[in-house]
């Protein structure tokens, strides 16, 4: 369970890193999720770094 998570997780971040189209389309997700605009969505998403497998890796080992 925790493999599948973790891997949907990296997968999901890697497609969000990928364009700022995709990162606008996950605002929009965030926003209609709580309720706010798109906008606000992408606000919520700045403040937060989107780490990857990569970085995820040299941490974990």
């Amino acid at each position: 369970m925790i493999h599948g998570f973790y891997e949907g997780w990296m997968k999901g971040v890697a497609e969000l890193n990928a364009s700022k189209t995709n990162h606008s389309k996950a605002a929009k997700y965030v926003g209609e999720l709580v309720g706010l605009t798109p906008d606000d969505g992408l606000g919520m998403m700045s403040t937060v770094y989107w780490t990857g497998k990569a970085i995820m890796s040299t941490f974990l080992g």
